[in-house]
């Protein structure tokens, strides 16, 4: 079972496997609800930092587990223009899971994917018309 929940541009996704059909569906909300109070708990976080409470004024909020920092790696390359085809060539040669590129008809960023199943998928922003 894959459940898939957009709320305000946040995407929610949960993909279980199970005996039946209830407790993949059980296990499916389980794992929403945790994804929903981490991110919670993790805005609650960033609005107090810009708040700038003192610490011993900060409300008693309940917390659910948020991790440290995110470590975040950043990288830069030239985005060549280039059709999906192309771009999944590059991402099996490069040995990688994804690949960003510049499609060469339309001009925007795409991002072409490996799929579990063995197939490709790819993103394409919505035109902001």
């Amino acid at each position: 079972m894959e459940v898939t929940i957009s709320c305000n541009g946040t995407l929610f996704r949960a993909e279980k496997t199970s005996p039946t059909f209830r407790i993949a569906l059980d296990e499916c909300i389980d794992s929403i609800e945790r994804q929903l109070r981490k991110n919670k708990t993790r805005l609650q976080k960033k609005l107090r930092e810009k708040i700038n409470y003192p610490a011993d004024e900060a409300p008693a909020d309940e917390y659910f587990g948020e991790e440290n920092e995110f470590k975040i790696r950043t990288k830069s390359f030239p985005l060549k223009p280039m059709t999906a085809e192309e771009a999944i060539l590059q991402m099996n040669l490069l040995d990688h899971n994804f690949y960003v590129y510049k499609d060469e008809q339309t001009g925007e960023t795409n991002v072409v994917y490996k799929r579990e199943a063995g197939s490709y998928g790819l993103i394409v922003p919505e035109s902001s018309k």
